[in-house]
């Protein structure tokens, strides 16, 4: 309640010094880093909140806003935004939404293994995936110029698919990974 009041009377440094204490009495608390991750990023303070942001998310890493925080503080180095959710990683493997931003980051700057390593955290932690999850990765292992791993993971089930969308775009892997091939 201190903090709340001392936010909206807007004494930042007080009200910083009020989520401290709340920190000291009740360590275990998941609160008080994300509202200060909150708040130094609505003072403008994006360094600090960027960093008490991935702070935040090791104790809660399933916080969509502190994820986009971070995204959007590192929009112009992926590599950086890569780096601050893999150590949010090290501390709860297990968040899906985590690797899949992992798969996007590293597919944008063409590090395509890294890109199907998280993507097999995907698949495993979503085992619902299914086709998206197939048609995801047959086009990292096409940008990988891996032809051979398209086919083969491609071809037993070409003759499964029944779903338009997914037929059309496991058609155009396919094709591709002949194109390839040669």
């Amino acid at each position: 309640y201190h903090y709340a009041v001392l936010k909206e009377l807007r004494r930042v440094e007080e009200a910083l010094s009020a989520l401290d204490r709340w920190e000291e009495a009740l360590p275990a608390d998941r609160h008080p880093p994300a509202l200060r991750a909150r708040l130094l990023w609505d003072e403008g303070r994006a360094d600090e909140a960027a960093s008490a942001a991935v702070e935040s998310l090791r104790r809660q890493p399933r916080d969509d806003d502190l994820i986009r925080m971070v995204l959007r503080y590192n929009r112009l180095d992926p590599l950086s935004a890569a780096e601050a959710l893999e150590a949010v990683l090290d501390a709860d493997w297990s968040v899906a939404e985590l690797h899949r931003h992992l798969v996007a980051l590293y597919t944008d700057v063409g590090q395509i293994d890294k890109a199907l390593e998280h993507l097999r955290f995907v698949e495993l932690l979503e085992r619902h995936g299914g086709l998206d999850l197939l048609t995801e990765r047959a086009s990292l292992l096409l940008a990988r110029h891996d032809a051979e791993a398209v086919v083969a993971l491609l071809s037993p089930r070409a003759a499964d698919v029944a779903v338009l969308p997914h037929e059309v775009l496991i058609a155009q892997a396919l094709a591709e990974a002949h194109h390839q091939l040669g």
